[in-house]
């Protein structure tokens, strides 16, 4: 953890445990933010930097279109009329 703020928060990251407590953080840049873990990943770092110069830039690997969810086969329309006579 490259901007975790040993200063501020009385530790390394190394002796604290998963929870949802915030804490301190200090970008490349200088900016503080006082920040839980999760945020923190969500974002890819410091969200007062522009995302290019984020420590850790999500990356997208999934376009716009289908994107799988919907399994459903299209129903020929002789099997929508069966009910008919």
């Amino acid at each position: 953890m490259t901007d975790w703020n040993t200063a501020r928060n009385g530790m390394q990251p190394s002796q604290t445990v998963a929870t949802n407590n915030p804490w301190w953080w200090t970008c490349a840049f200088g900016h503080d933010q006082h920040t839980t873990v999760a945020s923190r990943r969500r974002a890819g770092g410091c969200t007062d930097c522009a995302p290019e110069d984020r420590v850790a830039q999500p990356e997208r690997t999934f376009d716009r279109a289908r994107q799988g969810w919907d399994t459903r086969e299209a129903i020929s329309p002789t099997l929508r009329n069966l009910d008919d006579p």
